[in-house]
């Protein structure tokens, strides 16, 4: 109502009881029934309110919560639009009591109650049934201090993130390798895969750090909070050596200063934000054995088979060793099974019985899915290169770049997660097909991801360029890890 009700005894303010509708005196106790007039205007109000209100069911199926707990439920909603906070969390309550897990009621119950335990075990039991429920992602993280309330607001609005781009090159903060017990440079063992000096003998220990993924759901919504994504386009590497400057590309994580030899590795770049590296398959495949392996593959007839038409003859070559990012996803996805029976059967009396219909729904999972997280070298040929072994990652730290330069990636993890749902759907719609087709079976299978988790990996490249003696150049790369090698196409010269 718009204006109080006083009593007509003692003027004390009435309070109003809706399922009787009545008006009582909190001082005398004088009732007074509500008349036709105010009962059409009170609901008018709350029918207008509740127009304005969230779709009730998101994350529960009606058809399997009990008629009871649905009335719990839709009382606790009428009284939370009405601003009766209390009311509605003990309706809310009752309706997990009935049902443990009606996660909108847990939802709201969350959202209401004042106490963090609560809160938080009511969000822990959504995302223990979805872990990819991005309103109870919301709320954990604002009860964890990861969004401010303002953020997690932002989060919900349409749009993203307004991209402002940097044109002129941009001052990173880096980590100088250098030896912390001689200040001498940094190199990596090929044997043991240490970082170690050798002027005075330093080994430095093996990473403790505990290698993790990310959810992408925290990432996104973490994404989405900013208002502002800064692109940048060069950086500025300053050398605390010998001073000298040097402007390197965005996509180039670390750098050898020319001027004196010491490695830089960039950390952070003010507003130009991005992910740091988490692991790093080391190097296992030496200069010497990716050479020999080149040489032999250039033998094989199917690379012989041009110098028929052309001089492709090698005349000169460039190798070097690269840490390359991949991007490395787990998923777990929803699947949906319609197995139908086609052949004819005999049912009884009727010789041309219905076919048989099967709905299977169930979870399958795809862990450590790797893509490449760079444009250069070709996309389309680091997927030639072989698998990586995720079993010898070791936890990331930049002074095991200092053997090796690295790229960092320019194609982002929201991007390549649109890449990864592709691969998993395909993947899963054979796995779930096959094992089933035969001539008298049709299979179906729908494909829904459910959670995604990522990491950013360094993986190891040989990367050599080919001078031919017609002066065509052909790009071949080498797994540092495993020794396959693949070719690219032929770039005739202009």
């Amino acid at each position: 109502m718009t204006t109080p009700i006083t009593c007509a005894k003692c003027e004390t303010p009435m309070d109003f009881r809706e399922r009787e509708a009545v008006y009582v005196c909190p001082s005398c106790g004088h009732k007074r029934y509500e008349t036709l007039e105010e009962a059409q205007a009170r609901k008018r109000d709350s029918l207008n309110k509740m127009t304005q209100a969230p779709n009730l069911l998101r994350m529960s199926d009606r058809t399997k919560i009990s008629h009871r707990a649905l009335i719990y439920y839709e009382d606790a909603q009428a009284a939370r639009m009405r601003g009766e906070t209390e009311e509605a969390l003990a309706s809310f309550e009752k309706a997990i009591e009935l049902e443990p897990d009606f996660l909108d009621a847990h939802f709201w119950a969350a959202k209401l109650a004042t106490d963090a335990k609560k809160k938080r075990d009511h969000l822990s039991i959504i995302l223990a049934h979805d872990q990819g429920n991005i309103e109870a992602l919301r709320e954990l993280m604002v009860l964890d201090g990861k969004l401010t309330p303002e953020e997690a607001a932002r989060t919900q609005q349409e749009g993203g993130s307004q991209i402002q781009r940097i044109d002129a090159p941009h001052l990173a903060q880096t980590d100088t390798l250098e030896c912390p017990i001689c200040g001498g440079a940094l190199t990596t063992d090929e044997q043991t895969g240490r970082v170690s000096c050798k002027f005075c003998g330093y080994n430095a220990p093996a990473p403790k750090r505990e290698i993790g993924g990310e959810h992408l759901g925290i990432a996104l919504l973490q994404r989405k909070a900013q208002p502002v994504r800064w692109i940048v386009g060069e950086r500025i590497i300053h050398c605390n050596n010998c001073g000298a400057e040097r402007t390197i590309p965005a996509r180039q994580l670390s750098m050898l200063c020319m001027f004196c030899g010491s490695t830089h590795v960039v950390e952070s770049a003010g507003k130009d934000t991005f992910t740091r590296p988490d692991g790093l398959i080391p190097f296992e495949v030496s200069e010497e054995q990716a050479k020999a392996i080149i040489r032999e593959r250039l033998k094989d007839t199917t690379q012989r088979i041009a110098s028929f038409f052309d001089d492709n003859r090698i005349a000169s070559a460039q190798l070097i060793g690269m840490y390359l990012p991949y991007w490395m996803f787990d998923v777990i996805a929803d699947i949906s099974q319609t197995i139908r029976q086609t052949e004819n059967r005999r049912d009884g009396w009727n010789y041309n019985a219905p076919p048989i219909y099967q709905n299977n729904r169930f979870q399958d999972a795809e862990l450590g899915i790797l893509v490449p997280a760079a444009q250069m070298p070709d996309r389309a040929l680091l997927r030639k290169l072989g698998e990586f072994e995720t079993g010898r990652m070791t936890a990331y730290e930049p002074e095991l770049l200092a053997r090796y330069p690295a790229q960092l990636y320019d194609i982002d993890f929201e991007k390549a997660s649109l890449e990864v749902r592709e691969i998993v759907s395909k993947q899963m719609r054979r796995r779930h097909t096959e094992q089933y087709s035969t001539q008298e079976t049709e299979v179906t299978v729908s494909v829904f991801t459910k959670s995604m988790s990522f990491s950013l990996l360094l993986v190891p490249v040989w990367i050599a360029t080919l001078f031919e003696r017609d002066g065509d150049v052909r790009t071949a790369l080498v797994n540092g890890q495993t020794g396959e090698c693949v070719f690219g196409k032929t770039v005739k010269k202009r």
